[in-house]
């Protein structure tokens, strides 16, 4: 997880976009929220981008962010102003608003990357927002997350996070020097030697993500 240095530096920001994004008598729902979620990182990406953009404008405080959907590390989430919903992507990184809930407008990509077959296909399974849980609750829950990256149990690490373990020595994949005797150089220094070096990965056999993993002292997987 992140460093509480950063989170709360995200909590700060938020705090003074919320004075001048929402009207005064509904700032202490905007704070309740914002409260709930100032130790979880994706939930703050999204409140900072909903109150920095105001999509449409509107200056109403988010009651309610709900988890739609995860995969590799990238939450598709829905929130609510209580007037308007919205549906939205995130990492621990960034947010993007990909529109109002029931247009589910945005790039189309998105949803099926989820593995939605287009807006329509999304709404027909998933017609109310209201059927979601809290993301805070979700996200309390599912502790079996990467501590680094955010991908869940069985999933890839993202490339170059430090709780991978390395397929050959099974030590930490971002620290050993199996990535360097693979391609025979010292360091790499291109995209080339990247993209071999990930072919010969791939091909070996990558270790998913498991409960237990962390960046200093990666699981041994159990050898075939």
């Amino acid at each position: 997880m992140r460093e509480k240095k950063q989170l709360q530096t995200s909590v700060d920001e938020i705090e003074m976009l919320i004075r001048y994004a929402v009207p005064e008598k509904e700032r202490a729902e905007a704070q309740a929220l914002l409260g709930t979620y100032r130790a979880n990182a994706v939930g703050l990406q999204v409140l900072k981008e909903y109150y920095s953009s105001l999509p449409e404008a509107r200056e109403e405080p988010v009651l309610r962010i709900v988890h739609i959907d995860m995969r590799q590390g990238v939450f598709l989430l829905g929130l609510s102003t209580g007037q308007h919903e919205y549906i939205y992507f995130a990492t621990e990184d960034e947010a993007d608003c990909l529109g109002e809930y029931e247009e589910t407008g945005g790039d189309p990509e998105i949803l099926e990357y989820f593995g939605y077959a287009g807006k329509e296909a999304f709404l027909q399974l998933h017609p109310k927002m209201a059927e979601f849980d809290d993301f805070s609750k979700k996200w309390r829950v599912n502790k079996a997350l990467c501590s680094v990256c955010a991908v869940a149990v069985g999933e890839y690490h993202h490339l170059g996070c430090p709780v991978e373990v390395c397929p050959w020595c099974f030590g930490q994949l971002s620290k050993c020097n199996c990535r360097f005797d693979l391609i025979q150089k010292e360091e790499m220094t291109s995209d080339e030697d990247l993209e071999r070096f990930e072919t010969q990965l791939q091909q070996k056999g990558r270790i998913c993500f498991e409960e237990g993993q962390g960046p200093l002292y990666p699981a041994l997987p159990k050898r075939r």
